[in-house]
């Protein structure tokens, strides 16, 4: 008989927050709708991000809240102007081979060469 109640309870607790993520998903719709943001020809990782945004902050849209996100990809097929820097493995200071027949690849050793 508890077992029943219980069930009941947690199901309907379970719908509830279910119907408000869902009103409040479709107010943060509602929000990137009226700023046009789903019309514009800004179709780019700035423009899907803002619109994510908008709808995950929901009616915090309606009390003063305007998320935008700005972001930076590089375009297809150009190399980056930085420097290229190249990592190195680092042992963990406990793991470091003590003898020459341990850095060989013998039973225990860090890493082991084939």
């Amino acid at each position: 008989m508890t077992f029943d109640r219980t069930y009941r309870r947690r199901s309907a607790v379970g719908r509830i927050v279910g119907v408000v993520v869902l009103v409040w998903l479709l107010i943060g719709a509602l929000a990137a709708g009226q700023r046009h943001y789903y019309s514009d020809s800004n179709t780019n990782c700035a423009g899907f991000g803002t619109i994510a945004v908008t709808i995950l902050a929901g009616p915090l849209n309606y009390v003063g809240a305007n998320p935008k996100v700005h972001c930076k990809v590089p375009e297809p097929g150009r190399r980056s102007t930085g420097p290229v820097r190249r990592l190195r493995a680092v042992r963990p200071a406990g793991d470091r081979p003590r003898s020459t027949a341990a850095r060989a690849g013998t039973p225990g050793s860090w890493c082991r060469r084939r």
